[in-house]
């Protein structure tokens, strides 16, 4: 990613978030905690099978896990389905996961609009194995 982009930078996509959402709560400490799970969780799955692609991955997350940034955003905090949250990690692609399917149908405005305001498109994938 080049340095215009604001994937590539948790503090800017924070700022975008905040510009956007009446509602925004950043936590630098859960960020790093999630990238440290999902590196034990990475490291676990693959067992010796890890290629050159992989290890760059996996190094890439381990030098940039203090810069991620756990967020809780949307219009109304005290609403079950007017928020979301992800963690912004340099560089990788925002993942928000939802609570029930609810959920996701009333939250898809939030999600649209995030992705307008950071400059990006929504890709949905069903995963049945939730990351840590």
């Amino acid at each position: 990613m080049h340095a215009g982009n604001p994937l590539s930078s948790p503090r800017v996509l924070l700022k975008h978030l905040q510009s956007e959402f009446v509602y925004v709560e950043a936590d630098e400490d859960a960020g790093r905690e999630h990238v440290q799970r999902l590196l034990k969780h990475l490291r676990t799955c693959q067992g010796g099978r890890r290629h050159a692609s992989y290890e760059q991955h996996l190094e890439h997350l381990e030098n940039i896990k203090d810069r991620a940034i756990f967020v809780y955003f949307g219009d109304d905090p005290a609403s079950e389905f007017a928020c979301l949250s992800t963690v912004l990690i340099p560089g990788e692609p925002l993942v928000f996961d939802f609570e029930s399917a609810e959920h996701e149908l009333q939250a898809r405005n939030l999600l649209r609009r995030c992705a307008k305001v950071i400059g990006c498109d929504i890709a949905l994938e069903r995963r049945d194995d939730p990351m840590p």
